[in-house]
């Protein structure tokens, strides 16, 4: 095989890896379905008061979890191509329970509950980092600096515990649902 037939041919291998990682990229999904679920807890916290929050995040989470995994896997069968999927559940799980432990643990007798508020943010957003490296892309790690920084804004504006959670919760919210809308019109992913 002469050299250049052996440039070109590793050159399309490349571009059909690429293609094939590219494919597999459907990270809008979950922003979207996530901030849908984020935004509605602002309601949620609105009409029954911030301790709903411990009912209904993890029915909520559960349920956008079930709902990312099916689209995931149903996604891959479309496709013909399967990515790995432990470090990613591993990931969801964890920031599921961080989250709830934080927002728990944040809220206990004695304390201001703003801990509660602000806690879940940076576990998410600590997840997002940890998605973002599995996704090899920089709009997630965006996102996770987004949300930290509001986190970090929002623990230092004086707001309370319930204020600082709605708050919170409609701009995080909006942020990953903005930010899977744009990827999902940005990339034209498939499925």
């Amino acid at each position: 095989m002469d050299h250049h037939l052996a440039a070109e041919t590793l050159q399309r291998v490349g571009d059909v890896r690429r293609r094939a990682r590219s494919d597999l990229l459907a990270f809008w999904f979950p922003l979207v379905v996530f901030g849908c679920i984020t935004l509605v807890s602002a309601a949620v916290v609105g009409f029954f008061g911030g301790e709903a929050l411990a009912f209904y995040w993890p029915i909520a989470g559960t349920a956008g979890g079930v709902l990312t995994g099916y689209y995931c896997s149903h996604r891959e069968r479309l496709l013909g191509l399967k990515g790995p999927a432990a470090a990613y559940v591993a990931t969801a799980v964890a920031i599921t329970i961080g989250a709830v432990l934080a927002g728990g643990l944040g809220s206990q007798p004695g304390g201001s509950g703003l801990a509660g508020a602000v806690g879940p943010s940076m576990v998410v957003a600590a997840g997002y980092l940890v998605f973002a490296r599995l996704e090899r892309s920089t709009t997630l790690a965006a996102l996770a600096a987004v949300i930290f920084a509001l986190a970090v804004g929002v623990a230092f504006s004086g707001l309370g515990a319930e204020p600082a959670t709605v708050v919170l919760a409609l701009t995080t919210g909006a942020a990953s649902l903005l930010t899977g809308m744009a990827h999902r019109l940005r990339t034209g992913a498939r499925g």
